[in-house]
């Protein structure tokens, strides 16, 4: 399972990607992480590269810039048969730290969005198709 973290470069915060990292080489998979470098100035370019990585169609877990992976997570999310699963942290369980399997959920059909409303757009598509997230709770800490 891959492990993407969409940032803005001078948002992203420091703690993310060794924990990101060591939970990854807790899974023996320590090159499944990869950063995607968002542009400041385009509102819609996380949108661009979520629709991307989904195309794909490979399972892969969202962790935004501001959010610290427990090292258990990705076995846990791997052994996890549903389609869409999120670790809520702060109340909320928002695209932060959310395991999609493509694959199982068909091609991306939410409305093009802002960074700011992908959260919702996503989560209404996919309700729309049927789906609801399988919640995982404790395995990412927000840092806000």
């Amino acid at each position: 399972m891959r492990i993407i973290i969409p940032a803005v470069a001078e948002r992203l915060r420091p703690e993310v990607i060794p924990a990101a990292l060591a939970a990854a080489q807790e899974h023996d998979q320590p090159g499944m992480v990869e950063v995607w470098w968002i542009h400041p100035n385009n509102p819609y370019h996380y949108d661009t590269l979520l629709r991307g990585w989904w195309m794909v169609q490979m399972t892969f877990l969202l962790l935004e810039h501001d959010v610290v992976l427990e090292r258990q997570a990705i076995a846990e999310f791997a052994q996890c048969p549903r389609p869409w699963c999120v670790s809520p942290y702060n109340d909320h369980t928002l695209l932060g730290c959310s395991r999609f399997r493509p694959e199982q959920l068909g091609a991306p059909g939410w409305l093009p969005s802002a960074w700011n409303q992908l959260d919702q757009a996503v989560y209404a598509w996919l309700g729309m198709r049927g789906h609801q997230p399988h919640i995982h709770p404790g395995l990412a800490r927000h840092l806000h």
